[in-house]
């Protein structure tokens, strides 16, 4: 058992020790550990990774287990933390190295970002800004939340910077399309993956299902016809079909294939769709067409869209595996057994 982190899995590495760490008392994670949650716990690829992040992950590792492998915990709710995670893995092992992976991940995407200047678009940022107060007021407004993170440890800087970081990491993908980018997906790297071939079209679809009634067939044709027009007259078609397609397609597949259908000649899919995106350019969007289940809108996107979260993640946990980390003389203080213990006692109170 390995936990996934919010993009993906990484690996354990070889440690080294750096000094210094200063302490102050202040926050939730200082009166546990009496480590100042601003000194640098480690370093990543020369970056300073605070004690407050750091011990905000392994908080989170710690109730992952909690939460969801009671067999690993005692009656109590606290790990047996020399219980195996995974083979070899004690619970206790497993917590820290899921918490040193989320550093790492963290740190790369950060480099990366700025090495490779991916930024945030104004749409990013006012989306970003959204999400971000659509959570304080589903925490009961600004002040709430404020507590609430406090309560983590974790000030609100901190949750600003790792929620940025998404959408850093969702930008970066652009670049594995971009040839002549340092992420570029290849075609012989591209050709590589299972089921992709020079004759593969990627094909992505709104669809909506026949009615019941009969007699409402006409009018739920006229709606795909005036949704395809509003998509159209959009400054940006493709990005319009994936927001219609994303939130309101019928398409029950779309669980299981958010960026769309591998299509070829032969593949096991109605005619008139497998017709509708071969014959489709890149980012080239169909009339509406029917098939033996409803009404379509097809676009053809690129075939690297398929493979780029993965490709990204791959190239991410080799990073990761080749990170230079070091700790900080405070890590050696750090006991994660009594540092989550203290943490369930004192919410209990």
């Amino acid at each position: 058992m390995r936990r996934y982190t919010a993009l993906f899995i990484g690996l354990i590495l070889t440690l080294t020790a750096l000094a210094g760490c200063e302490k102050k008392p202040e926050g939730v994670f200082y009166e546990l550990t009496g480590i100042d949650p601003a000194a640098a716990m480690l370093m990543v690829e020369g970056r300073e990774v605070s004690a407050e992040r750091y011990l905000y992950w392994v908080l989170d590792a710690a109730d992952y287990i909690a939460g969801s492998f009671p067999e690993l915990c005692e009656a109590d709710g606290t790990p047996k933390w020399e219980a195996e995670a995974e083979p070899g893995v004690t619970v206790e092992d497993f917590i820290l190295r899921d918490a040193l992976d989320t550093a790492k991940m963290y740190v790369i995407v950060e480099k990366w970002a700025e090495e490779y200047g991916v930024t945030l678009s104004e749409a990013s940022e006012e989306a970003l800004k959204q999400e971000l107060a659509a959570a304080a007021e589903q925490m009961g407004g600004q002040e709430a939340m404020g507590r609430y993170l406090a309560s983590r440890g974790i000030t609100e800087e901190s949750y600003r910077w790792m929620a940025r970081l998404f959408y850093l990491y969702a930008n970066m993908l652009s670049l594995t399309k971009e040839e002549g980018s340092p992420l570029y997906i290849s075609d012989e790297t591209l050709y590589q993956y299972e089921d992709i071939t020079p004759e593969t079209v990627l094909a992505d679809h709104i669809l909506l299902l026949f009615p019941e009634d009969e007699s409402q067939r006409e009018a739920a044709r006229e709606s795909m016809e005036q949704v395809l027009s509003t998509i159209r007259s959009d400054e940006d078609p493709a990005a319009a079909f994936q927001y219609v397609a994303d939130n309101y397609s019928e398409d029950e597949g779309r669980a299981y294939y958010p960026n769309g259908y591998l299509v070829t000649a032969d593949a096991p899919y109605v005619q008139t769709f497998k017709d509708t995106a071969l014959a489709l350019e890149e980012y080239e969007i169909s009339d509406v067409v029917e098939s033996e289940f409803g009404w379509h809108i097809i676009m053809r996107k690129p075939l690297r869209d398929y493979v780029a979260d993965i490709y990204l993640a791959e190239q991410i946990t080799k990073a990761m595996e080749q990170a230079e980390v070091e700790w900080g003389d405070c890590a050696a203080e750090f006991s994660v057994e009594a540092f989550y213990e203290g943490y369930l006692t004192r919410e209990e109170e």
